[in-house]
This record gives structure tokens, C-alpha cells and sequence, in this order.
């Protein structure tokens, strides 16, 4: 996923940005957001996005996230780290290469209801 559709510090602290936005059909305008830790520097501030049921926030990282970003990743659901670095909890989850999307395995797609 590119880096410009990742937020950052200032998109983070901006009072609306993980609020649900609504299409006019009522379906999520985008439900997940991804939070690009790696964009943090030493004196960026740190929110801690409110609690929004209906928006997911999950972390990517391609280095270590720093200890002083602890509030901010148990706030997320969960954050995206090179392979080798899911030891940090289960917040923390290992994969190839985290700056790419997710995708779906197979074995967890579910499969589209036959249109009536």
C-alpha cells in the first residue's frame, strides 16, 4: 500500500479522521485505516484515537515501533511488522512485508451469496 494512503502523525491527530464516514447508501466509506508508525519522529506528539466500534485502525512498521509509541498501538487493533518482530505481543503481527495491502488466504475468504 502506498505510503501517502498510510496516516501519520498529523493526519492522526486531526479531531475527525477515524470517525466513520457514511456513503449516501449507508455503507462504511473505508472502514479500515491503516496508521504508518514508521512516520513518527522523536517529537511528534502521541494520540490515542478514541474508541470507534465501527472503524478498524491497524499499525504498520517496517522497523521496531519505539516504546514511547505504547499508548498509541494498544489503541490500535492490532499492528503489521517484518517477520521475525511478531514477538511483541499479540498486537503485534509478523508478515512478509508490511507496507504491502493485506490479502485474504483462501482458507479465510467467505464466499459471495448467489445474487437472487
Amino acid at each position: 500500500m502506498p505510503a501517502e494512503d498510510r496516516l501519520g502523525p498529523r493526519e492522526l491527530a486531526d479531531e475527525g479522521i477515524t470517525r466513520l464516514e457514511l456513503a449516501p447508501g449507508g455503507d462504511p466509506v473505508a472502514p479500515v485505516a491503516f496508521v504508518d508508525l514508521d512516520r513518527w519522529g522523536p517529537h511528534d506528539p502521541v494520540p490515542v484515537p478514541a474508541d470507534e466500534p465501527h472503524r478498524v485502525l491497524i499499525g504498520v512498521a517496517e522497523a521496531p515501533p519505539p516504546d514511547r509509541l505504547s499508548p498509541l498501538l494498544h489503541a490500535l487493533a492490532f499492528t503489521l511488522v517484518p517477520a521475525g518482530q511478531g514477538a511483541g505481543g499479540p498486537e503485534r503481527v509478523g508478515v512478509a512485508d508490511p507496507g504491502q495491502p493485506p490479502r485474504a488466504s483462501p482458507s479465510t475468504r467467505r464466499p459471495r451469496p448467489e445474487p437472487r
